[in-house]
Protein backbone atom coordinates (compact mmCIF):
# COMPACT_ATOMS: atom_id res chain seq x y z
CA UNK A 1 0.00 0.00 0.00
CA UNK A 2 2.96 2.76 0.21
CA UNK A 3 4.72 1.13 -3.07
CA UNK A 4 2.83 4.15 -4.50
CA UNK A 5 4.92 6.69 -2.47
CA UNK A 6 7.61 8.93 -4.23
CA UNK A 7 11.29 8.06 -2.82
CA UNK A 8 13.21 11.09 -0.87
CA UNK A 9 11.94 13.03 1.94
CA UNK A 10 8.94 11.51 1.85
CA UNK A 11 9.91 8.27 1.59
CA UNK A 12 10.24 5.92 4.75
CA UNK A 13 12.44 2.55 5.98
CA UNK A 14 10.27 -0.51 6.91
CA UNK A 15 10.39 0.48 10.80
CA UNK A 16 8.47 3.90 9.97
CA UNK A 17 6.46 2.37 7.26
CA UNK A 18 5.20 -0.29 10.01
CA UNK A 19 4.77 2.67 12.72
CA UNK A 20 2.90 4.33 9.69
CA UNK A 21 0.60 1.28 9.83
CA UNK A 22 0.32 0.91 13.27
CA UNK A 23 -1.00 4.60 13.88
CA UNK A 24 -3.39 4.32 11.01
CA UNK A 25 -4.40 1.19 12.63
CA UNK A 26 -4.60 3.28 16.11
CA UNK A 27 -6.97 5.61 14.21
CA UNK A 28 -9.08 3.76 12.79
CA UNK A 29 -9.77 2.05 16.64
CA UNK A 30 -10.39 5.39 17.81
CA UNK A 31 -8.17 4.44 20.81
CA UNK A 32 -5.75 6.89 22.15
CA UNK A 33 -3.86 3.87 23.45
CA UNK A 34 -2.61 1.00 21.19
CA UNK A 35 -4.41 -2.55 21.32
CA UNK A 36 -2.56 -5.76 21.25
CA UNK A 37 -3.19 -7.57 18.88
CA UNK A 38 -3.02 -12.00 19.79
CA UNK A 39 -3.82 -14.45 17.02
CA UNK A 40 -6.65 -16.78 18.08
CA UNK A 41 -7.94 -18.73 14.70
CA UNK A 42 -6.58 -16.47 12.21
CA UNK A 43 -8.53 -13.50 13.38
CA UNK A 44 -6.99 -10.74 15.60
CA UNK A 45 -8.30 -9.95 19.01
CA UNK A 46 -8.11 -6.66 20.30
CA UNK A 47 -7.35 -6.30 24.11
CA UNK A 48 -8.10 -3.15 25.37
CA UNK A 49 -5.08 -1.00 27.94
CA UNK A 50 -6.28 0.10 30.98
CA UNK A 51 -6.42 3.61 31.38
CA UNK A 52 -4.40 6.06 33.36
CA UNK A 53 -7.10 6.64 35.85
CA UNK A 54 -7.80 2.95 36.37
CA UNK A 55 -4.27 2.01 37.11
CA UNK A 56 -3.79 4.79 39.36
CA UNK A 57 -7.31 4.13 41.14
CA UNK A 58 -6.84 0.31 41.63
CA UNK A 59 -2.95 0.64 42.53
CA UNK A 60 -4.09 2.74 45.53
CA UNK A 61 -6.83 0.38 46.29
CA UNK A 62 -4.85 -2.46 46.20
CA UNK A 63 -1.91 -1.56 48.11
CA UNK A 64 -2.28 0.72 51.53
CA UNK A 65 1.09 2.27 51.52
CA UNK A 66 0.32 3.76 47.40
CA UNK A 67 -2.80 4.90 48.78
CA UNK A 68 -0.74 6.64 51.41
CA UNK A 69 1.04 7.95 48.68
CA UNK A 70 -1.45 8.87 46.14
CA UNK A 71 -3.92 10.36 48.83
CA UNK A 72 -6.62 8.95 48.01
CA UNK A 73 -9.82 9.47 50.29
CA UNK A 74 -12.47 6.94 50.45
CA UNK A 75 -14.84 8.97 48.43
CA UNK A 76 -12.41 8.74 45.81
CA UNK A 77 -11.91 5.12 46.13
CA UNK A 78 -14.87 4.65 45.54
CA UNK A 79 -15.06 5.65 42.12
CA UNK A 80 -13.14 2.34 41.21
CA UNK A 81 -16.09 0.92 40.86
CA UNK A 82 -17.75 3.13 38.35
CA UNK A 83 -14.10 2.92 36.45
CA UNK A 84 -13.75 -0.52 36.29
CA UNK A 85 -17.61 -0.42 34.67
CA UNK A 86 -16.32 1.47 32.29
CA UNK A 87 -13.42 -0.03 31.24
CA UNK A 88 -14.56 -3.25 31.00
CA UNK A 89 -17.57 -1.89 29.22
CA UNK A 90 -15.66 -0.65 26.75
CA UNK A 91 -13.31 -3.38 26.54
CA UNK A 92 -16.12 -5.65 25.71
CA UNK A 93 -16.78 -4.61 22.33
CA UNK A 94 -13.41 -5.79 21.26
CA UNK A 95 -13.44 -9.23 23.57
CA UNK A 96 -14.76 -11.89 21.47
CA UNK A 97 -16.37 -13.37 24.55
CA UNK A 98 -18.88 -10.84 25.21
CA UNK A 99 -20.51 -11.55 21.87
CA UNK A 100 -22.35 -14.23 20.40
CA UNK A 101 -20.68 -17.36 21.03
CA UNK A 102 -20.72 -20.31 19.35
CA UNK A 103 -20.38 -23.57 21.02
CA UNK A 104 -18.37 -26.80 19.26
CA UNK A 105 -21.65 -28.48 18.19
CA UNK A 106 -22.49 -24.79 15.99
CA UNK A 107 -25.21 -23.81 18.42
CA UNK A 108 -24.95 -19.82 19.33
CA UNK A 109 -25.98 -18.57 22.92
CA UNK A 110 -26.16 -15.05 23.68
CA UNK A 111 -24.12 -12.71 25.64
CA UNK A 112 -26.54 -12.08 29.21
CA UNK A 113 -24.89 -8.16 30.01
CA UNK A 114 -27.20 -7.90 33.30
CA UNK A 115 -25.80 -10.88 34.85
CA UNK A 116 -21.93 -9.95 33.32
CA UNK A 117 -22.59 -6.36 34.71
CA UNK A 118 -23.71 -8.03 38.18
CA UNK A 119 -20.40 -10.13 38.55
CA UNK A 120 -18.62 -7.48 37.96
CA UNK A 121 -20.36 -5.50 40.53
CA UNK A 122 -19.54 -8.39 43.29
CA UNK A 123 -16.06 -8.37 42.24
CA UNK A 124 -15.14 -4.68 42.75
CA UNK A 125 -17.00 -4.57 46.34
CA UNK A 126 -14.79 -7.63 47.15
CA UNK A 127 -11.69 -5.74 45.85
CA UNK A 128 -12.98 -2.97 48.75
CA UNK A 129 -13.39 -5.58 51.61
CA UNK A 130 -9.33 -5.41 51.92
CA UNK A 131 -9.13 -1.49 52.18
CA UNK A 132 -7.34 -0.86 55.89
CA UNK A 133 -10.98 0.53 56.74
CA UNK A 134 -12.81 -2.31 56.21
CA UNK A 135 -9.85 -4.73 57.79
CA UNK A 136 -11.39 -6.19 60.77
CA UNK A 137 -10.84 -9.40 63.05
CA UNK A 138 -14.39 -9.58 63.08
CA UNK A 139 -15.64 -9.38 60.06
CA UNK A 140 -13.08 -12.40 58.93
CA UNK A 141 -14.85 -14.21 61.18
CA UNK A 142 -17.59 -13.45 60.23
CA UNK A 143 -16.96 -14.22 56.76
CA UNK A 144 -15.57 -17.99 57.49
CA UNK A 145 -18.43 -18.60 59.54
CA UNK A 146 -21.11 -17.20 56.61
CA UNK A 147 -19.35 -19.17 53.89
CA UNK A 148 -19.15 -22.33 55.76
CA UNK A 149 -23.13 -22.02 56.31
CA UNK A 150 -24.11 -21.40 52.68
CA UNK A 151 -20.85 -22.83 51.03
CA UNK A 152 -20.83 -26.42 53.02
CA UNK A 153 -24.29 -26.38 54.59
CA UNK A 154 -26.20 -24.78 52.31
CA UNK A 155 -24.53 -25.65 48.61
CA UNK A 156 -22.91 -28.88 48.75
CA UNK A 157 -24.93 -30.49 51.46
CA UNK A 158 -28.25 -28.69 50.29
CA UNK A 159 -28.19 -28.50 46.64
CA UNK A 160 -25.77 -30.96 45.68
CA UNK A 161 -25.96 -33.82 47.95
CA UNK A 162 -29.19 -34.02 48.82
CA UNK A 163 -32.10 -31.83 46.47
CA UNK A 164 -29.97 -33.12 43.62
CA UNK A 165 -28.52 -36.89 43.87
CA UNK A 166 -30.81 -37.79 47.11
CA UNK A 167 -28.07 -39.35 49.13
CA UNK A 168 -29.78 -38.82 51.82
CA UNK A 169 -32.16 -38.08 53.48
CA UNK A 170 -34.13 -35.76 56.01
CA UNK A 171 -36.65 -33.75 57.88
CA UNK A 172 -38.42 -31.63 55.33
CA UNK A 173 -37.82 -28.33 57.88
CA UNK A 174 -34.11 -29.42 57.87
CA UNK A 175 -34.19 -29.96 53.69
CA UNK A 176 -35.83 -26.25 53.72
CA UNK A 177 -33.35 -24.87 56.16
CA UNK A 178 -30.84 -25.92 54.05
CA UNK A 179 -32.10 -24.80 50.71
CA UNK A 180 -32.59 -21.39 52.18
CA UNK A 181 -28.52 -21.33 53.16
CA UNK A 182 -28.11 -22.07 49.54
CA UNK A 183 -29.90 -19.55 48.22
CA UNK A 184 -27.35 -17.08 50.15
CA UNK A 185 -25.24 -18.04 48.06
CA UNK A 186 -26.48 -16.45 44.79
CA UNK A 187 -26.41 -19.50 42.78
CA UNK A 188 -29.76 -19.15 41.19
CA UNK A 189 -32.79 -21.02 43.16
CA UNK A 190 -32.83 -24.94 43.81
CA UNK A 191 -34.63 -26.07 40.48
CA UNK A 192 -32.68 -24.05 38.61
CA UNK A 193 -29.62 -25.43 40.60
CA UNK A 194 -30.31 -28.78 40.49
CA UNK A 195 -31.56 -28.75 36.96
CA UNK A 196 -28.83 -27.56 35.48
CA UNK A 197 -26.60 -30.10 37.51
CA UNK A 198 -28.83 -32.91 36.74
CA UNK A 199 -28.25 -32.16 33.31
CA UNK A 200 -24.48 -31.88 33.05
CA UNK A 201 -24.70 -35.67 34.40
CA UNK A 202 -26.57 -36.78 31.62
CA UNK A 203 -24.78 -35.15 28.76
CA UNK A 204 -21.09 -35.14 30.78
CA UNK A 205 -18.80 -33.47 28.78
CA UNK A 206 -20.42 -34.04 25.95
CA UNK A 207 -22.34 -31.57 23.31
CA UNK A 208 -25.21 -31.05 26.19
CA UNK A 209 -22.86 -30.67 28.83
CA UNK A 210 -23.70 -26.68 30.10
CA UNK A 211 -20.79 -26.10 31.54
CA UNK A 212 -17.86 -28.73 30.16
CA UNK A 213 -14.10 -27.52 28.92
CA UNK A 214 -14.48 -28.99 25.59
CA UNK A 215 -15.64 -26.08 25.00
CA UNK A 216 -13.08 -23.79 26.65
CA UNK A 217 -11.58 -23.60 30.34
CA UNK A 218 -12.89 -20.35 30.45
CA UNK A 219 -16.55 -21.35 29.22
CA UNK A 220 -16.79 -23.97 32.20
CA UNK A 221 -15.49 -21.98 34.68
CA UNK A 222 -17.40 -18.46 33.96
CA UNK A 223 -18.62 -18.02 30.83
CA UNK A 224 -21.48 -20.24 30.43
CA UNK A 225 -23.24 -18.44 33.57
CA UNK A 226 -23.16 -15.10 31.71
CA UNK A 227 -24.54 -16.60 28.36
CA UNK A 228 -27.90 -17.87 27.43
CA UNK A 229 -28.51 -21.60 28.15
CA UNK A 230 -28.42 -24.07 25.21
CA UNK A 231 -31.93 -24.84 23.79
CA UNK A 232 -31.58 -28.39 25.00
CA UNK A 233 -31.16 -27.65 28.74
CA UNK A 234 -34.54 -27.16 30.59
CA UNK A 235 -34.07 -27.08 34.72
CA UNK A 236 -37.65 -27.78 34.85
CA UNK A 237 -37.45 -31.08 32.87
CA UNK A 238 -35.09 -32.37 35.09
CA UNK A 239 -36.65 -31.30 38.58
CA UNK A 240 -40.10 -33.00 38.80
CA UNK A 241 -39.52 -33.93 41.97
CA UNK A 242 -38.57 -30.65 43.57
CA UNK A 243 -41.47 -28.96 41.75
CA UNK A 244 -44.18 -31.20 43.57
CA UNK A 245 -43.11 -29.49 46.93
CA UNK A 246 -44.65 -26.33 46.98
CA UNK A 247 -42.30 -24.87 49.75
CA UNK A 248 -39.43 -25.34 47.44
CA UNK A 249 -41.31 -23.66 44.51
CA UNK A 250 -41.91 -20.95 46.31
CA UNK A 251 -37.91 -20.68 47.40
CA UNK A 252 -37.66 -20.97 43.77
CA UNK A 253 -39.29 -17.84 43.47
CA UNK A 254 -37.67 -15.63 45.91
CA UNK A 255 -34.06 -16.97 45.76
CA UNK A 256 -32.89 -13.84 45.62
CA UNK A 257 -34.57 -12.11 48.98
CA UNK A 258 -32.91 -13.54 51.84
CA UNK A 259 -29.09 -11.82 50.73
CA UNK A 260 -30.70 -8.58 50.98
CA UNK A 261 -31.71 -9.54 54.41
CA UNK A 262 -28.87 -11.03 55.76
CA UNK A 263 -26.76 -8.02 54.15
CA UNK A 264 -29.31 -6.01 56.39
CA UNK A 265 -29.07 -7.94 59.59
CA UNK A 266 -24.73 -7.99 58.73
CA UNK A 267 -24.93 -4.05 58.56
CA UNK A 268 -27.02 -3.44 61.96
CA UNK A 269 -24.76 -6.08 63.71
CA UNK A 270 -21.30 -4.57 62.22
CA UNK A 271 -22.35 -1.02 63.19
CA UNK A 272 -23.56 -2.29 66.77
CA UNK A 273 -20.23 -4.56 67.52
CA UNK A 274 -18.03 -2.68 65.63
CA UNK A 275 -19.82 0.87 67.02
CA UNK A 276 -19.55 2.78 63.42
CA UNK A 277 -20.91 2.60 60.18
CA UNK A 278 -18.25 1.35 58.79
CA UNK A 279 -18.21 -1.30 60.82
CA UNK A 280 -21.53 -2.40 59.48
CA UNK A 281 -20.16 -1.91 55.93
CA UNK A 282 -17.33 -4.08 56.21
CA UNK A 283 -19.23 -7.07 57.83
CA UNK A 284 -21.31 -6.49 54.56
CA UNK A 285 -18.23 -6.41 52.42
CA UNK A 286 -16.82 -9.63 53.92
CA UNK A 287 -19.86 -11.28 54.89
CA UNK A 288 -21.64 -10.27 51.73
CA UNK A 289 -19.55 -9.69 48.69
CA UNK A 290 -16.42 -10.94 48.97
CA UNK A 291 -17.94 -14.38 50.29
CA UNK A 292 -20.40 -14.61 47.92
CA UNK A 293 -17.22 -14.20 45.08
CA UNK A 294 -15.30 -17.10 46.49
CA UNK A 295 -17.94 -19.13 46.27
CA UNK A 296 -18.49 -18.70 42.87
CA UNK A 297 -15.09 -19.34 41.80
CA UNK A 298 -15.36 -22.54 44.45
CA UNK A 299 -18.45 -23.91 43.03
CA UNK A 300 -17.01 -23.06 38.84
CA UNK A 301 -13.45 -24.87 39.87
CA UNK A 302 -15.56 -27.96 40.28
CA UNK A 303 -16.77 -27.16 36.91
CA UNK A 304 -13.74 -25.89 35.47
CA UNK A 305 -10.21 -27.43 37.12
CA UNK A 306 -11.92 -30.88 38.47
CA UNK A 307 -12.64 -31.77 34.89
CA UNK A 308 -9.02 -30.84 33.57
CA UNK A 309 -6.35 -31.86 36.30
CA UNK A 310 -6.08 -34.54 38.68
CA UNK A 311 -6.31 -38.19 39.24
CA UNK A 312 -8.68 -40.93 38.33
CA UNK A 313 -9.90 -43.69 40.33
CA UNK A 314 -12.93 -44.69 37.83
CA UNK A 315 -12.86 -45.16 34.29
CA UNK A 316 -15.30 -42.74 33.73
CA UNK A 317 -17.02 -41.98 30.27
CA UNK A 318 -16.22 -38.23 31.13
CA UNK A 319 -13.00 -36.21 31.59
CA UNK A 320 -13.71 -35.76 35.96
CA UNK A 321 -10.64 -35.83 37.44
CA UNK A 322 -10.19 -35.85 41.77
CA UNK A 323 -8.46 -32.72 42.49
CA UNK A 324 -7.24 -31.88 46.14
CA UNK A 325 -7.26 -27.94 46.11
CA UNK A 326 -10.27 -28.18 44.78
CA UNK A 327 -11.70 -30.04 47.23
CA UNK A 328 -10.44 -27.81 49.66
CA UNK A 329 -12.05 -25.20 48.36
CA UNK A 330 -15.70 -26.49 47.61
CA UNK A 331 -16.34 -28.50 50.79
CA UNK A 332 -15.17 -31.84 49.45
CA UNK A 333 -16.66 -31.20 45.89
CA UNK A 334 -13.01 -31.48 44.40
CA UNK A 335 -12.91 -35.79 44.40
CA UNK A 336 -15.20 -35.14 41.26
CA UNK A 337 -13.94 -37.91 39.60
CA UNK A 338 -15.36 -40.81 42.48
CA UNK A 339 -18.48 -38.29 42.51
CA UNK A 340 -19.09 -39.27 38.72
CA UNK A 341 -18.48 -42.38 39.32
CA UNK A 342 -20.93 -43.03 42.02
CA UNK A 343 -23.66 -40.16 40.95
CA UNK A 344 -26.04 -40.70 44.71
CA UNK A 345 -22.77 -41.98 47.14
CA UNK A 346 -23.08 -39.19 50.08
CA UNK A 347 -19.10 -39.16 49.91
CA UNK A 348 -16.79 -38.24 47.36
CA UNK A 349 -13.26 -38.50 49.06
CA UNK A 350 -13.47 -42.63 49.11
CA UNK A 351 -9.27 -42.90 50.00
CA UNK A 352 -8.31 -42.28 53.69
CA UNK A 353 -6.53 -39.49 52.37
CA UNK A 354 -9.59 -37.58 50.63
CA UNK A 355 -11.13 -35.19 52.88
CA UNK A 356 -14.46 -34.76 52.56
CA UNK A 357 -16.12 -32.61 55.44
CA UNK A 358 -19.90 -32.61 53.71
CA UNK A 359 -19.67 -36.34 54.13
CA UNK A 360 -18.17 -35.97 58.13
CA UNK A 361 -21.28 -33.45 58.32
CA UNK A 362 -24.28 -36.45 56.96
CA UNK A 363 -22.69 -38.77 59.63
CA UNK A 364 -22.91 -36.22 62.31
CA UNK A 365 -26.43 -35.90 61.42
CA UNK A 366 -27.01 -39.19 60.95
CA UNK A 367 -25.86 -39.44 64.65
CA UNK A 368 -28.08 -36.79 65.79
CA UNK A 369 -31.02 -38.35 64.10
CA UNK A 370 -31.21 -35.82 61.81
CA UNK A 371 -30.26 -37.80 58.42
CA UNK A 372 -30.94 -41.33 56.98
CA UNK A 373 -30.91 -43.65 54.21
CA UNK A 374 -27.56 -42.35 54.09
CA UNK A 375 -25.82 -43.62 50.50
CA UNK A 376 -22.46 -45.28 51.27
CA UNK A 377 -19.95 -45.49 48.74
CA UNK A 378 -17.69 -48.62 47.19
CA UNK A 379 -14.73 -47.92 47.39
CA UNK A 380 -11.64 -48.31 44.59
CA UNK A 381 -9.83 -51.04 45.18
Amino acid sequence: CLAGQPAGRGSSSPESNNRHLRRRALIRTGSSWPCLYLPRQREKLPIATPSPYFCYTYLSLICPQASLLCGMTGSQAWWLGCTVMYEVFMASGKIKAFRERELRDGEKVKFKWFYFLVFVALHVLAIFAFLPIFLHLSSVVVFFIIAWITGGLGVTLGYHRLLTHRSFATYKPVEYLLTIFACLSWQGGPIQWVGTHRQHHTESDEPGDPHSPRDGFSWSHLLWIVHSARTDCDPYKLTKDIQRDPVLCFIDRYWWAPQFLLAAGLFAAGWAFLGSPLGGISWVLWGVCLRVVLLYHATWFVNSAAHTWGYRNFNTTDDSRNNWWVALMSFGEGWHNNHHAQQRSAAHGMRWYEFDITYITIRIMRLLGLAWKVVEPRRPT
